[in-house]
């Protein structure tokens, strides 16, 4: 009998224990990182909800690589064997512009932000592209800051494992708090 009575004290004490509140987390800065994914604009929403509670700031990632794209003369019909001919017999060299990467992931972060909330700006909020691979990039980013939220990985099987998670190596690598929010499900 005395185990019993032992063991229903120590489970009150422990729920005791439990029910102690925890001192509130304020946040001052919190990354978030965006691709355009349904998943990065759910992140999106709850980075900003969580950040205007405490008046922090929200730095909105857009991570980019540039990369080179090939332009023959008539675009989209690619040449089967070599270079495009011009009908006069004389082949034409493709042409090889680098795209404007930083650009685009500025596109994105906006249409991320009208989805998101109607409008592209916001107090407090600053979009940001920035170059390099996005694991990387939010790591380096998430430094100085209180919390980092990103989308749950949307790519499933196979071709989630050949792409990898940029979400599972924020929670490995980040130095900070880190958020994984998965797409809001439709109503």
């Amino acid at each position: 009998m005395a185990s019993s009575r032992e063991n229903s004290t120590s489970s009150r004490n422990s729920s005791a224990e439990m029910s102690t509140p925890v001192d509130a987390v304020r946040l001052r800065r919190v990354v978030v990182g965006v691709d355009g994914s349904p998943n990065s604009v759910a992140a999106l929403r709850a980075a900003v909800g969580l950040a205007v509670r405490d008046d922090a700031t929200v730095e909105v990632v857009c991570a980019y690589e540039p990369q080179l794209q090939v332009r023959y003369p008539f675009p989209p019909a690619l040449p089967p064997y070599g270079p495009a001919d011009d009908g006069l017999g004389e082949a034409q060299p493709p042409r090889i512009d680098i795209t404007d990467a930083g650009a685009d992931a500025q596109l994105t972060l906006e249409h991320a932000m009208k989805t998101a909330f109607g409008r592209v700006a916001l107090p407090n909020v600053e979009l940001k592209p920035a170059e390099g691979h996005p694991a990387d990039v939010l790591k380096r980013l998430a430094t100085s800051a209180d919390l980092l939220v990103v989308g749950a990985q949307g790519h499933s099987g196979p071709l989630g494992l050949l792409l990898g998670s940029t979400a599972l190596a924020c929670v490995k690598r980040a130095p900070c708090a880190v958020l994984v929010v998965p797409a809001s499900r439709p109503s």
